[in-house]
């Protein structure tokens, strides 16, 4: 693995700076206000990207996790539609910034996990796709009350293949670039920093499940001959066991659209969602977006 040139993570900071993050309306996140000094509360995003077209998944269609929630819990049946839609379409967003920036065919989110970082303990994130062995481990070097330094270290095994230290002012955000082979030939590191009491989608008590097998779901035709795109968000529950057990749409497009995306979520199986390292049946919100190819006619309002 090599870490991106200089210049170039100096301009994927830029781009990223320049967007604002997603603000997620209605949530509450009281970990995050009772934090002690030397505690961060912190949102990872992990992105893949290609300059060949995806041998996973079919073009037009992106998928973006969101909110995790214990099934279990008094607000399990809650969800908030507005703010997975903001969500997802500041994560759609700087997916398609990072492919423009390096010229990539493909850029995919993988995963969002939130830990509350404490200085100079390593945090194992998890591997960068189901089938690589490489993790990213972040470490909290200091903090402020205004700004929050990280070192990143991409780790196969024992081997260090690039380590990079970066400072984010509380409540922005950085990225660091690298490279990891056939299966994922760039990743990038979305690191943000989470103000005291912001909401951020993923409690840190509950690590969310992570996609083990299955293909996102393929364009259908009478959508693509309508020339209709678009997002769909659906609520899944992940079983203790990995398996998906429903799957319902919170916000549909088209039925064609709406009955292929629950039909392909139900076939996925999933690491299962751990609280407190024990695996934990939840409602796990996914949004697919649905966008024609550039060689397509516009598409219908």
């Amino acid at each position: 693995m090599k870490t991106l040139t200089h210049a170039s993570l100096a301009l994927l900071l830029a781009l990223l700076a320049a967007i604002p993050a997603a603000a997620t309306p209605g949530a509450d996140d009281a970990a995050s206000a009772d934090l002690l000094p030397g505690q961060v509360t912190t949102g990872f995003y992990l992105f893949t990207g290609s300059p060949e077209p995806s041998p996973e998944g079919t073009a037009g269609v992106l998928l973006a996790p969101g909110t995790v929630i214990p099934v279990d819990t008094p607000a399990a049946g809650a969800h908030d539609v507005a703010a997975s839609l903001a969500e997802s379409r500041d994560v759609f967003s700087l997916a398609e910034k990072l492919a423009t920036t390096l010229r990539l065919a493909d850029v995919r989110p993988q995963y969002e996990v939130k830990e509350t970082m404490v200085l100079d303990r390593v945090v194992q994130l998890p591997a960068v796709t189901a089938t690589s062995t490489v993790h990213p481990r972040v470490t909290l070097l200091g903090e402020t009350g205004e700004l929050a330094t990280y070192r990143v270290t991409f780790q196969d095994g024992t081997e260090v293949l690039s380590e990079t230290n970066i400072s984010v002012a509380i409540g922005g955000r950085a990225v660091v670039g690298g490279l990891d082979g056939a299966d994922a030939p760039y990743v990038f590191l979305l690191v943000r920093p989470i103000p005291p009491g912001a909401g951020a989608g993923v409690s840190s008590d509950v690590k969310p499940p992570l996609r083990l097998s299955g293909a996102p779901p393929a364009y259908p035709e009478d959508a693509r001959k309508e020339k209709i795109e678009g997002v769909v968000i659906l609520q899944a529950v992940v079983e203790k066991d990995g398996t998906i057990s429903q799957a319902r749409v919170l916000k549909g497009i088209y039925p064609s659209l709406d009955r292929v995306s629950v039909e392909t979520v139900k076939s996925w199986t999933f690491e299962p969602a751990t609280l407190n390292g024990k695996p934990v049946a939840v409602f796990y919100n996914l949004t697919i977006r649905f966008r024609l190819s550039k060689d397509d006619p516009s598409p219908k309002d």
